[in-house]
């Protein structure tokens, strides 16, 4: 409560020391000009400037006018010709088998079958590749990939024609 008080009384205190600058002196006003012309002071009236707007699109909008000829309506593609496709996943690449082995492993934790192919390239060196699919649809592809992201893995995706 102590303190209370003694805030409000250092506030009145400050206050009391503020200069506010003000006067009390009178202010005298200039007499109205009688000699000027009443049509020059309406003229005047008459000029008042309008702000200018700051939207155009008022304006454009109404005037504006949309070509729907040219649009091309939407034709519905059957079901079935998605499906001329067999999706691959590729989870890794490693030199060594075991690497390989252990990926395919963490991947049978996610309740995917994957398999594992080994690649010898141009230059000699061998690989092998983890890969899980084939997937019939793109739906069920993306439904593993959501799993293979959640665990961290980012796989390639390799899109060959149904034979």
């Amino acid at each position: 409560m102590a303190a209370l008080l003694g805030g409000f009384g250092f506030a009145l205190y400050k206050l009391a020391q503020v200069d506010d600058g003000a006067t009390n002196q009178a202010i005298s006003k200039p007499a109205p000009n009688s000699t000027k012309p009443k049509a020059e002071a309406e003229s005047k009236e008459k000029a008042v400037i309008k702000p200018e707007a700051r939207f155009q699109f008022y304006d454009l909008l109404p005037n504006s006018e949309v070509d729907t000829d040219t649009v091309d309506a939407y034709t519905f593609k059957e079901k079935g010709a998605e499906e001329e496709y067999l999706y691959m996943v590729q989870t890794g690449s490693f030199r060594s088998s075991t690497d390989a082995e252990r990926q395919k492993a963490t991947i049978a934790f996610q309740g995917l079958k994957a398999k594992i192919r080994t690649v010898t390239n141009d230059k000699g060196s061998t690989w092998h590749r983890v890969e899980t699919g084939p997937f019939q649809s793109r739906s069920e592809m993306n439904a593993a990939l959501d799993k293979l992201y959640a665990i961290n893995i980012q796989p390639l995706v390799k899109k060959s024609k149904k034979q």
